[in-house]
């Protein structure tokens, strides 16, 4: 289970599954929590499990609430209670074709997906992740949460203030879960609503 990365796997993700290995069964499933899409995700998870020697049992989407502000807007609570109500209903569908060893549906794609898939993804990984863009306002409380919550352990607090190193991925836990909303990065989410699950 991982996010959707323009229209792919994370890199970091990529790389787990390519330089892991794994034991007990050799059937694959992949489940991508997305905004909207996962686009033509599908195609490259099957060559990486080839290449793998796992038996790919399916891809699927689990369209959740916006939150990637660096783009985006984030989805409006309203909707955002609505979508996870259906993406509960989706996982308990799932979690049942997974657990009867049954593959899941197939993602229908088009040549939209795959432009989005492997002309988009390399762009997005060129010109927007980094963790240049981010900065802190002077509404900061040094709570620390920013820190706590980077799952790369890219955030350090220097007297109080967080610094980003160069290991990020992008995935908005810090600004989003910041409780004064005091993190922005560059222009692009300055004024934005933030979103986070913590349920």
């Amino acid at each position: 289970v991982c996010p959707t990365y323009a229209w792919r796997l994370p890199v970091i993700f990529f790389a787990f599954i390519e330089s892991g290995s794994f034991c007990g069964s050799d059937s694959a499933y992949f489940v991508m929590t997305c905004g909207n899409d996962i686009g033509n995700a599908g195609a490259y998870i099957e060559k990486l499990c080839a290449k793998k020697g796992l038996k790919i049992k399916g891809v699927s989407a689990l369209v959740m609430p916006e939150n990637y502000l660096a783009v985006y807007d984030v989805t409006e609570k309203p909707e955002a209670k609505l979508l996870i109500s259906e993406a509960d209903k989706t996982l308990k569908a799932l979690s049942d074709s997974i657990g009867k060893g049954q593959d899941l549906p197939k993602v229908k794609t088009g040549l939209t997906d795959i432009v989005k898939s492997s002309l988009i993804n390399p762009v997005f990984y060129s010109l927007i992740v980094s963790s240049k863009g981010f900065h802190v306002t002077d509404k900061c409380v040094s709570c620390g949460k920013c820190a706590e919550l980077c799952p790369l352990n890219n955030i350090i607090l220097e007297q109080g203030k967080p610094l980003y190193g160069d290991n990020c991925t992008h995935c908005m836990a810090c600004i989003c879960a910041c409780p004064t909303e005091a993190i922005e990065y560059k222009k692009r989410t300055v004024g934005k609503e933030r979103y986070y699950n913590s349920s």
